[in-house]
């Protein structure tokens, strides 16, 4: 797609350099757009979806070389390598394999952080935090801060959701997750 007067739909934006990126909302594709002239094309498209699935992705984060688009319905994390020019899909876990309690398929992740080579990907509706090496691509899930008061308010609700809300915040070493529903930080 060459064409200036397309309509790009997205939720996540990234501006790297002399482009802006995002993982489009309204149809399958990770988009660029040149700043300097306005070209806009389909970097890839994600093969595990349809080309007109909708609402897959939400947050796009760069991690050195590698664009990173978080999923919000999707079963992968996409990993775009700009210098091979390829994407990659890194398939994450369904959380029945490690979560006893009910949660939504939908809205996995709105929040997350680079740091290092490591991106971490924080759950609105999934019950893990996920650490991702961009090198080796190997994924850690960290379940253990999910406390006996959480799940306790999660059952009384049917469902464990908002788990870490909107934000994030990191200085220096160390970061704070804001909780939503949970009233702490």
């Amino acid at each position: 797609m060459n064409d200036r007067d397309v309509r790009v739909g997205a939720i996540g934006w990234l501006e790297k350099d002399e482009e802006l990126w995002a993982a489009l909302n309204d149809r399958n594709g990770l988009c660029r757009i040149c700043k300097k002239n306005g070209q806009v094309d389909i970097a890839a498209t994600y093969q595990s979806h349809n080309l007109s699935a909708k609402d897959q992705f939400y947050l796009i984060l760069s991690a050195g070389k590698r664009i990173v688009t978080l999923p919000k319905n999707a079963q992968v994390i996409g990993v775009y390598d700009e210098v091979l020019g390829s994407l990659q899909e890194v398939e994450i876990k369904n959380p029945k394999a490690f979560f006893q309690g009910e949660f939504y398929s939908s809205d996995k992740f709105m929040g997350g952080l680079v740091h290092g080579n490591y991106v971490y990907m924080f759950g609105l509706m999934y019950p893990a935090i996920l650490v991702m090496d961009v090198d080796t691509l190997q994924i850690k899930y960290m379940t253990d801060w999910i406390d006996s008061e959480m799940l306790q308010t999660g059952r009384k609700t049917g469902f464990l959701a908002y788990v870490c809300s909107i934000g994030s915040y990191v200085r220096h070493s160390g970061s704070a997750l804001f909780m939503g529903n949970y009233e702490r930080v």
